[in-house]
């Protein structure tokens, strides 16, 4: 700042030159920040950390620590990632997480998914004693939790997306995004869950993160009260 000001007088009399020392100063003040942030190592899980950390884990096997994390992560601002999202969703298919977090009418009302398919899927959930249900429609994804859900549960549910949105992706084609498509893909996600997702889970505790707690968990949802078995418990961190 002191340097600013310094500069600032000695151009006064020269627009160009402010312009440019403007320019120069900004990008340095970017940078610096941007340096700043990658200094900050945080073992809470968000949504953009838990799809990188899955996306690493099923391409070479191993998991980022917190400290590797920081340097990886996009630190480009929210909105501007947003547009760039929307923007790729032209070039390639793209799985969109259309509700985390919504009760069970919402599928139907938004997505002409029939109560029927919703009520068929929170039964098989509750028997598999799982505390979140995914319902596929069209392109799109919706997730409801059960009332005694959990970070764990809430980590797990997203995780479970973001698998089925890499193999979609992975197909390369707007006719991945069918109905029939995103429900196969649903249902072998499931399975990894049961069969990879312990393992998964205790790597991350290994790596040094938190996974019961983490900005996941303070995203506003509301609770199903559906009945909950004791069969296919999820995984949790040792």
């Amino acid at each position: 700042m002191a340097l600013g000001m310094v500069f600032t007088r000695a151009t006064a009399d020269n627009a160009s030159a402010c312009w440019t020392l403007f320019v120069l100063l900004t990008a340095v003040h970017i940078w610096a920040n941007l340096r700043a942030m990658r200094c900050l190592v945080l073992s809470g899980l968000n949504m953009p950390r838990a799809e990188l950390l899955l996306r690493h884990y099923l391409k070479v096997g191993e998991v980022l620590s917190p400290r590797a994390m920081a340097s990886r992560e996009d630190m480009t601002a929210p909105p501007l990632r947003a547009v760039a999202l929307w923007l790729r969703s032209f070039l390639r298919p793209h799985l969109d997480l259309a509700g985390f977090g919504v009760s069970l009418q919402h599928p139907v009302r938004c997505a002409r998914i029939t109560a029927q398919r919703v009520v068929e899927l929170a039964r098989e959930a509750g028997a598999e004693g799982r505390s979140y249900v995914i319902v596929p429609a069209p392109a799109a994804c919706y997730v409801a939790f059960h009332r005694d859900a959990t970070a764990g549960d809430r980590l797990q549910a997203y995780l479970q997306v973001c698998l089925m949105r890499h193999s979609l992706a992975a197909a390369g084609s707007r006719s991945s995004l069918t109905l029939k498509a995103i429900e196969a893909e649903a249902a072998a996600a499931a399975v990894w869950c049961k069969q990879q997702y312990p393992e998964f889970l205790q790597r991350c505790a290994a790596a040094g993160w938190s996974t019961e707690r983490g900005l996941l968990s303070q995203i506003p949802a509301t609770f199903l009260d559906y009945p909950l078995g004791d069969g296919g418990k999820r995984g949790k961190a040792s």
